[in-house]
């Protein structure tokens, strides 16, 4: 009978035991991730909304995961998971850049509004001495 021991020192047992390790520390940043991501969700809504959406906010996220979960399943049978993998990670890629440049343009257009705002009107009328 081989114990477990010696079975992690086999060159099977190293690929498997390094498998095992691996998930585990994926389950452990996934589990993280979620914490600390809810953690500060709830601060970050109340401040753009008030509390009486949160009831609406919290109605509505069983609906919209259940329909993640669908979709995923529905692309992971019918492409496979190599495809359906390129398509959640450029999926992520795509809603972090249009999130990241959005937020940018948010913070930053107070800073270049003013001045673009005035050359646009200088440029389709010169007589305009200022914005309304």
């Amino acid at each position: 009978m081989v114990s477990f021991i010696n079975y992690l020192k086999s060159e099977k047992g190293k690929v498997k035991g390094l498998g095992a390790v691996l998930a585990g520390f994926s389950a452990m940043f996934s589990f993280m991730g979620y914490e600390l991501m809810r953690s500060s969700s709830e601060s970050i809504f109340l401040s753009s909304f008030s509390a009486s959406d949160k009831v609406y906010a919290l109605a509505l996220t069983p609906i919209f995961l259940m329909f993640i979960i669908y979709a995923y399943g529905f692309t992971l049978s019918k492409l496979g998971s190599r495809k359906t993998m390129i398509i959640y990670f450029g999926f992520v890629i795509f809603s972090l850049s249009f999130f990241y440049f959005f937020l940018l343009i948010k913070f930053l257009s107070p800073l270049f509004r003013y001045s673009f705002l005035k050359k646009l009107t200088s440029w389709f009328c010169p007589r305009c001495t200022g914005l309304t």
